[in-house]
Formats: C-alpha cells, sequence, structure tokens
C-alpha cells in the first residue's frame, strides 16, 4: 500500500498532464480567453525565434494575445503532447513539480500552401 505521500505525487502529476492536454486544446481551438484559467497572473512568456529580440510578456491574456499573433497567419493548427517528464517535490519541495513537454505541431498556411510539421519543447520549472 502507497504511502500519502505517493497518493499525492500521482495526483500532482495527473493534475499537470491535465494542465498540459488543457493548454493544447486551447491553443488548438484559438481560445486565448482559457489562457485565464492556465496561467497564474505573474506567469512570463519569452519566444525568442533564432537571433531575434525576444518577445516576452507577462499575465494569461498577454501570452494569448502573443501566441495568437504568432498563429494568426495560419489557417491550420494542430498540436498533440507527445511526452511529458514530470517531477514532483522538486528540489525536494512537496509543493513544486518541474515539467518537460515535449509538443509535435502541424501547421498550414493557405498564403503559401506550405504545410510544416515540428516539434517543439516547452519547459516550465515550478
Amino acid at each position: 500500500m502507497g504511502t500519502v505521500g505517493d497518493e499525492q505525487d500521482l495526483l500532482d502529476e495527473l493534475r499537470i498532464r491535465r494542465l498540459h492536454a488543457a493548454y493544447v486544446d486551447a491553443v488548438n481551438r484559438r481560445a486565448w480567453a482559457e489562457f485565464t484559467d492556465l496561467f497564474r497572473p505573474e506567469a512570463v512568456l519569452e519566444v525568442r525565434a533564432g537571433g531575434e529580440r525576444a518577445d516576452e510578456v507577462v499575465g494569461p491574456e498577454a501570452i494569448g494575445a502573443l501566441i495568437g499573433g504568432y498563429l494568426e497567419p495560419l489557417d491550420f493548427l494542430v498540436q498533440v503532447v507527445l511526452n511529458a517528464r514530470i517531477v514532483t517535490r522538486w528540489q525536494g519541495d512537496a509543493d513544486r513539480a518541474a515539467a518537460r513537454l515535449s509538443i509535435a505541431e502541424h501547421r498550414q498556411a493557405t498564403a503559401d500552401r506550405k504545410s510544416t510539421r515540428l516539434n517543439s519543447s516547452h519547459i516550465p520549472l515550478s
């Protein structure tokens, strides 16, 4: 029989996996308003494309607006969670976790009729 800590770790991991699924689902549907349920008000997103200056925003609404702006030229987008590595009790703290999320992304823009498939990783720590 597992201990209370083991059971809490399993529940924490399940909640994190559900959060990952909800994020990908919201992006796929471009449901940016749902980001208020997914991100804390102080959440920071920094996006660096190649050698360009990074775009950095704070808060769920700004995160949705930034991602939405990047996706605006696309007619089609679907993301699928490939794998997630989740560590509960991050750095010995029972109230923290870390996760690395791998996503496959399929997208198409009508302007050039070009379809692309990308793999990306998002690494929130804590």
